[in-house]
């Protein structure tokens, strides 16, 4: 369940910042995301946004919709 957490952490960030973390997404599957991205996937939402520099300001359905 690694690869939720990650989603519920990168949906936090501001759809402008968020793209950042989305190619990482983008660029894997769920399960070799949470492989690579071992820590940021445990992380909390909190800890998440301070492990990807990016400020959590709001979630946005906006980036739900673009995967």
């Amino acid at each position: 369940m690694q690869a939720n957490k990650v989603q519920q952490c990168t949906t936090q960030h501001s759809t402008e910042q968020q793209s950042a973390a989305q190619q990482c997404i983008a660029q894997h599957s769920e399960f070799q995301y949470s492989r690579q991205q071992n820590s940021i996937a445990q992380c909390s939402t909190a800890q998440c946004s301070t492990v990807q520099g990016i400020k959590a300001q709001r979630s946005t359905s906006k980036y739900r919709a673009a995967k």
